[in-house]
């Protein structure tokens, strides 16, 4: 009789069968869930990561309280999340996969809540908030660094990062930087509407300034952005530079891996990297002329 009335379910949600604890009834309203977020667009792995967050819910569950829970998760109470959260580090979860969890079923009982289901969602904050250690960028050392530019041999990607250390641009300054903001002969990069709104010039190093100049060479016509993306807007392709010989993939292209040597170094590493060491080669002003501080760069090899 109860697999003549989960047949339907079954069918249109296979996956379902993983979940094979639940009762009729919860397999209802998950695929109720699943049918929301798939009308919304939302991709697979959205599903993919619902089904095993419910399944990490039910296998976490006391005993006690598991046979209730199977047959309506309906019932749910703060105190089953609490007890969740706690069996979740029992068993050696880390702290932003028991949050991850905890986010994806707190979707599930709040679509439960807007249906009419549930009061309440039993996913109380701040009392279930789990605290998630940020990892911050480490600077790399500087023997780091320059192995890392032997391996990039392409000259448009070798400029980019050498304006993300020598300068401390941020990627998504040096991915919008138009060549109307450089200027050569005075050796400056001026930065419009900054983070935090600010404005400001910094100069240029010798070794940025060669760069861009043998970049700005291999240009046959005029471009806005130093560095343009082979996809318009419109999604249509950019006119090819038939005198660059370097392969033009489309941007963004700081966050590659060069030749896959550095997996763990990404152009947030080099930014900090340049924000850590302090960079700037001759330090620098504000758009309003208040001076920035000057430094000395920290890396005497030639990059």
């Amino acid at each position: 009789m109860e697999e003549r009335q989960a047949t339907p379910t079954l069918q249109e949600f296979p996956q379902l069968q993983r979940l094979a604890m639940f009762s009729p009834a919860n397999h209802s309203l998950i695929a109720d869930y699943l049918a929301h977020l798939r009308a919304r667009h939302y991709a697979p792995s959205v599903q993919e990561g619902t089904l095993r967050a419910l399944k990490s819910f039910a296998s976490l569950m006391p005993q006690t309280r598991q046979a209730p829970l199977y047959a309506n998760l309906t019932q749910t109470t703060p105190t089953d999340i609490d007890s969740w959260i706690e069996a979740s580090f029992r068993n050696h979860l880390a702290p932003s996969t028991v949050a991850t969890r905890l986010r994806v079923v707190q979707g599930f009982f709040g679509f439960l809540r807007d249906q009419g289901s549930i009061g309440q969602s039993p996913i109380r904050y701040p009392r279930h908030h789990i605290l998630v250690p940020q990892d911050l960028p480490r600077p790399m050392a500087e023997d780091e660094v320059v192995t890392f530019f032997r391996v990039i041999d392409v000259l448009r990607d070798r400029t980019m990062f050498l304006l993300m250390l020598r300068c401390g641009l941020r990627v998504g300054e040096v991915s919008g930087l138009p060549w109307s903001a450089i200027d050569l002969a005075q050796g400056t990069v001026r930065i419009d509407n900054s983070k935090g709104h600010v404005d400001r010039v910094v100069y240029l190093a010798p070794d940025v300034a060669k760069a861009l100049r043998q970049w700005q060479r291999l240009y046959v016509t005029a471009a806005h952005y130093v560095f343009p993306s082979r996809l318009t807007r419109k999604g249509g392709v950019a006119p090819q530079r038939p005198t660059n010989p370097q392969p033009d993939d489309p941007l963004p292209q700081t966050g590659r891996h060069s030749k896959g040597l550095f997996a763990p170094f990404l152009a947030a590493y080099v930014c900090h990297t340049a924000a850590q060491c302090r960079c700037l080669a001759g330090g620098g002003q504000r758009a309003d002329g208040a001076p920035l501080p000057r430094h000395d760069p920290p890396l005497h090899a030639t990059l």
